[in-house]
């Protein structure tokens, strides 16, 4: 065996090892971010602007139409598109609405315990004043 054949076993390998470590959907994300400067989030912000014009553009020109129901591929998969995220925004606002509203409860029921304990100690320690000025 070569010091060639090893050579390029070892950058199999590590090529190998690297696909496994890093997807392709990062990758992607990675030098797109490189190429122009835009995060992750930024991008699909500007996807989601697109998207919504589009919509709005169609609506313009069909009135009275729904556009999950077109006959145009491209906007009835964008109006999908655009359900699917108002669907996930308003499941993560009810969601986190709900773990407000029981941390909320959690907070009342620690401070409630907290004040009944402190009431307990107050009364503890009135009752030993007492007992001790009534000795003196």
């Amino acid at each position: 065996m070569s010091s060639n054949d090893k050579s390029s076993e070892k950058s199999s390998e590590l090529d190998d090892l690297i696909d496994n470590l890093i997807s392709d959907e990062d990758l992607e994300r990675y030098f797109a971010e490189q190429k122009d400067g835009l995060t992750h989030e930024e991008r699909e912000k500007i996807k989601r602007e697109n998207r919504v014009n589009a919509i709005n553009q169609w609506c313009a020109e069909n009135p009275n139409r729904d556009p999950t129901r077109a006959k145009d591929k491209t906007i009835k998969q964008l109006a999908l598109d655009e359900e699917a995220v108002v669907r996930l925004e308003e499941f993560r606002k009810i969601t986190q609405r709900k773990w407000q509203k029981s941390k909320g409860e959690a907070k009342t029921k620690v401070n409630t315990v907290i004040i009944e304990q402190h009431i307990k100690r107050n009364c503890l320690e009135i009752i030993c004043i007492k007992t001790v000025m009534k000795r003196d």
